[in-house]
């Protein structure tokens, strides 16, 4: 039995080790550039992530964690998304409120997805009010309360209407109001370039750019149009004044199903300032762009570049052919992600001299891959980049020690340390109570048949002997997984 207590510490131990490292914020993200869509870039978008992800593993944003921090494309029409709010009201009619209420979780991501209209808004009001009677139903009064709120800091003299709803509900609804009235606003000031976008605060239209309004502090969705143009929706979080100023002639130009597409405008400089611009707005230090050219000659080729968000500059770029053999463009692609993380390139990879890292910023020190630190920014003497100089192998670059990892292993030491005392302790008691049993042996070494103590030392001295057998294994497994850790 105790020797599952050690097992289990280090199966926790081994899992824990993983999530930490898998969970680390990403560091690089891939931008295709040009016509989005065009199966050529699709297709070698796709191979060349998978090369890199190989690489950098949890470091690179992938294509679902892009979609997923800003839900740019919604899956469903408003439509489509009344017909599920009018499901979820069915479904609490029928007193089903759990299944009602998963509907309507459905119910508030699709909207969140949506851009902000008058129908959005009469949408997700409906939708909380309906969040507020199930969580009535469930005796959850503080979602009632969260409910209330998310309507009442938006429309602050909205009324619950009351020959629908139960007098719980609206003398709660009122009491809350009677408190908001009286709680601090801060002021949240958007601007666009261009000015005149219409601007939708959690959906809400509350006016066109520039605009300045009062808010409860608290988290908001903000999303300004005009015209087709659309901004990628906002998560701000307001504790006190702030100022939102919105590129929209470029977010507009962004497209997401998976990974963000940009439109390419053929100008390098506005190629690597719109780059830029996406890794602020997703919060990666590094983008590399991928764009299909078309060569005077005839010849189709990839061309990357690897382009640093806090210098706005391309630090390498280079381009390979797109043949038509897959294995060698796979191979090819290999070799040109080893040449943006590392500088190293063969033949197969045509470096564009006057971009290239070593020409443009200091090499990176110690002479090894080394990632952004959290908030962006450069470190004195160094370059702000992941890149390594380039003497640096591609495998190198790929597996730099994290920071994570090495509190891990000093842990996992922790803790071998501790099971091999607890292992010598116990060893330390079966000799003793081995001691004690030497004394009650006869003549002929036996144990006398109703000599009870006596069996109950061998009882408790075979099972030290299987619990210290179990800790020198379980703190030998833990001091060499620390030591794994350490050096991964």
């Amino acid at each position: 039995m105790k020797s599952w207590i050690v097992v289990s510490l280090l199966i926790f131990l081994t899992l824990g080790s993983r999530s930490a490292f898998s969970s680390a914020e990403p560091q690089l993200m891939v931008v295709p550039m040009g016509q989005c869509g065009s199966p050529a870039l699709t297709a070698s978008e796709l191979v060349f992530s998978k090369t890199l992800r190989e690489r950098l593993g949890g470091q690179l944003l992938d294509g679902a964690q892009a979609a997923q921090r800003f839900k740019t494309v919604p899956r469903k029409s408003l439509e489509e998304v009344h017909s599920d709010l009018k499901e979820a009201h069915e479904k609490y009619r029928s007193l089903f409120p759990e299944a009602a209420m998963i509907k309507l979780q459905r119910v508030f991501d699709e909207l969140n997805a949506l851009p902000g209209s008058a129908e959005r808004w009469s949408m997700k009001l409906d939708a909380e009010l309906l969040s507020a009677s199930i969580s009535v139903y469930q005796k959850k009064f503080h979602w009632v309360d969260e409910s209330f709120r998310r309507i009442l800091r938006m429309v602050p003299d909205y009324r619950l209407d009351e020959d629908y709803f139960s007098p719980i509900e609206t003398a709660r609804f009122e009491k809350l109001r009677r408190e908001m009235k009286s709680t601090p606003r801060v002021t949240l000031e958007v601007q666009s370039r261009p000015p005149g976008a219409q601007v939708a605060i959690e959906g809400l239209p509350l006016g066109k750019t520039p605009l300045k309004t009062s808010l409860v502090a608290g988290e908001y969705q903000v999303r300004v149009a005009s015209g087709s143009a659309l901004s990628v929706p906002r998560l701000i979080h307001l504790k006190g004044n702030h100022k939102l100023e919105i590129d929209l002639g470029f977010e507009s130009s962004v497209t997401s199903a998976n990974l963000p597409c940009v439109d390419d405008l053929g100008n390098e400089g506005t190629r690597v300032d719109r780059a830029a611009k996406l890794g602020k707005l997703y919060g990666v230090p590094s983008i590399v762009t991928l764009r299909v050219i078309h060569e005077t000659s005839g010849e189709n080729k990839l061309e990357a570049a690897m382009v640093t968000v806090a210098t706005s500059s391309a630090t390498r770029e280079a381009k390979i052919s797109l043949n038509e053999d897959k294995q060698l463009f796979r191979r090819n692609v290999g070799d040109l992600v080893t040449f943006l993380l590392t500088g190293e390139a063969n033949d197969a990879v045509e470096v564009k001299t006057e971009s290239h890292a070593e020409a443009m910023m200091p090499s990176p020190a110690p002479p090894r891959a080394r990632l952004l630190p959290s908030d962006g920014g450069e470190q004195k003497g160094q370059s702000a980049s992941f890149l390594s100089d380039s003497k640096t192998t591609a495998r190198t670059a790929s597996r730099g020690r994290s920071p994570t990892l090495k509190r891990i292993s000093y842990a996992s030491w922790a803790v071998a340390g501790a099971v091999l005392v607890a292992a010598t302790v116990s060893i330390l008691k079966a000799q003793s109570d081995g001691n004690q049993l030497k004394s009650h042996l006869q003549r002929d070494g036996s144990l006398a048949a109703g000599d009870t103590e006596a069996q109950r030392l061998q009882s408790r001295l075979s099972s030290e002997s299987q619990w210290a057998t179990g800790l020198f294994i379980g703190g030998g497994t833990a001091a060499a997984l620390g030591t794994a850790l350490f050096f991964f």
